[in-house]
């Protein structure tokens, strides 16, 4: 190899030498510039996936805070209905009880007038009764109880002075004002049915309703309930004490 070989093969070494320094300054340089960049990337990107973290969880308190304030509002207006609807049952109760309270007294001064008008009429003594039977919550008249009325008419003799009571019951199924109501009805069906098929006079007749207060039954059983949905009707006359007096 000859001199000049020599010398470019040193060049060409130093060359690649320097290239090879200069390479590994350039690396070295970048990694320590990029190495911190990736740390503070790695670093925020942590923080931003705990942020969201955070985030998510704030959210789902401030969402499970909002629902419970719906259902607290919700069972708020629950309570207020149901408050409102405890007063209006309340109003309705006294409200039926004031007409119950009116209709009981209506029918005791109209019980009182009927005993007060009887007896002051001198020698009437009772004659003569029936008991209508009737449907539950009716005051309409059947065939057979239409019949017991006609029997009770007969023994009526046109001419006499009489006087015939007529007092309604119930049963004591529904409420108080309601079975008051309901008894004078019954005995109104019977005095009409007097009236329009056997010719009694309205002025002989004493009408009152009574409702569940005197029952005729055990009210727990079919048959007693039965007994209790009733007319009784009673007739008084002088007939008893004027063949009392012609017998002696």
């Amino acid at each position: 190899m000859n001199r000049i070989a020599i010398v470019k093969s040193g060049l060409i070494a130093i060359s690649v030498v320097s290239l090879i320094g200069v390479s590994c300054a350039s690396k070295k340089f970048v990694n320590n510039r990029l190495t911190p960049l990736d740390n503070r990337v790695q670093s925020l990107e942590s923080e931003s996936t705990t942020a969201k973290g955070e985030r998510a969880v704030a959210k789902d308190e401030r969402d499970e805070i909002r629902n419970a304030a719906s259902r607290a509002d919700e069972k708020a207006v629950t309570a207020d209905s149901k408050a409102v609807a405890a007063r209006e049952q309340a109003e309705s109760a006294l409200r039926l009880a004031g007409d119950a309270n009116g209709l009981a007294i209506k029918n005791l001064a109209d019980l009182d007038e009927t005993d007060r008008r009887i007896s002051s009429l001198d020698d009437f003594e009772a004659s003569g009764s029936a008991t209508v039977l009737f449907g539950f919550d009716s005051s309409s008249l059947t065939g057979d109880e239409q019949r017991k009325l006609d029997e009770f008419a007969s023994r009526v003799a046109p001419g006499d002075p009489y006087i015939v009571e007529i007092q309604g019951f119930t049963d004591r199924t529904g409420s108080m004002s309601h079975n008051l109501e309901l008894s004078r009805r019954r005995a109104e069906s019977v005095a009409r049915y007097l009236t329009s098929e056997h010719q009694i006079p309205l002025r002989r007749l004493h009408i009152i309703g009574l409702g569940s207060e005197n029952l005729a039954g055990d009210n727990s059983t079919r048959e007693g309930r039965k007994l209790s949905r009733r007319v009784e009707v009673r007739l008084f006359t002088r007939e008893t004490l004027a063949t009392a007096q012609r017998a002696q």
